[in-house]
């Protein structure tokens, strides 16, 4: 609002002086070389003006200053919801704000300021999870990663509105999947067990992806419609139908089992939405 207010006085500052020309008087704006006044034949054409056609101006400008307003209006609101501060995930030196199941902790540290999770020595036996201590529902996710495999090929993913399975190793929810063939994929683990959505343009993705290098995944959830970008190529947009399955969980950091390899992540950062910012 305070964008509109500015634009505003600038607007009616100008609408002031298109008011006083058009009343012949001296506007007092700076003029060029032979400009300084105006023709005596000009000023009396417009001071022998009717009222009714000096209302009818004053009229016009008042109605282009309020569609200005309107029209600026919802602009600088989303502006505003742009700049909502985003909440960092992980501070680059350790683990607090993580958790990782009681006998995992092996496969899980920091390293060169990164989120690493595997080995590239040892074969890791079943997916392990380094998960957010705190629950989201709807929300921008943005993090980089870069998988390094040995043995077993590309494997990892991004678990959203996820919970632990009690008394188990595995996550239950939807997964932005990372691997050969399923690069931009939502995966919906341990529940439906496959892939639910559609890759947008593969051709596109395709180019994008860097299976050697570090990736970078931004996550929008919005109530049921989930939208990914791998690369800033947009990938996935898919409306959840079933009422049944939540819409809020953890968010999880996913090393598959059954390889030799570790995933990286860094610069892990979450903005939340509130209902105002959905509109």
């Amino acid at each position: 609002m305070i964008q509109v207010a500015v634009v505003l006085r600038e607007w009616k500052e100008k609408a002031f002086w298109i008011l006083r020309l058009c009343q012949g008087e001296d506007s007092g704006l700076p003029s060029g070389p032979g400009k300084g006044t105006k023709p005596a034949s000009r000023r009396r054409v417009l001071d022998s003006g009717e009222e009714g056609a000096q209302d009818e101006v004053i009229m016009k400008i008042q109605v282009c200053v309020l569609a200005l307003a309107v029209f600026l209006t919802p602009a600088a609101s989303a502006d505003h919801h742009e700049q909502e501060k985003s909440e960092i995930l992980f501070d680059g030196k350790s683990l607090e704000g993580w958790n990782v199941n009681k006998g995992e902790e092996k496969w899980w540290k920091v390293a060169e300021g990164a989120i690493e999770g595997g080995s590239l020595t040892e074969h890791v036996p079943h997916n392990t999870f380094c998960v957010s201590d705190k629950s989201y529902s709807d929300f921008e996710l943005n993090l980089k990663f870069r998988i390094t495999p040995v043995k077993g090929g590309i494997n990892s993913g991004i678990q959203i509105r996820s919970e632990r399975i009690k008394n188990h190793h595995e996550m239950i929810g939807y997964q932005a999947d990372a691997a050969k063939n399923y690069w931009g994929k939502i995966y919906d683990e341990s529940r439906r067990r496959k892939v639910i959505s559609k890759v947008l343009d593969p051709g596109a993705l395709a180019k994008a992806v860097k299976p050697d290098g570090w990736n970078h995944y931004r996550i929008l959830c919005e109530g049921p419609r989930i939208r990914m970008w791998l690369n800033g190529v947009a990938c996935a947009d898919y409306t959840e139908k079933d009422a049944t399955i939540p819409l809020e969980g953890y968010i999880g950091l996913q090393v598959h089992g059954g390889g030799t390899l570790t995933v990286r992540f860094k610069d892990i950062t979450v903005r939340e939405l509130t209902s105002s910012s959905l509109e």
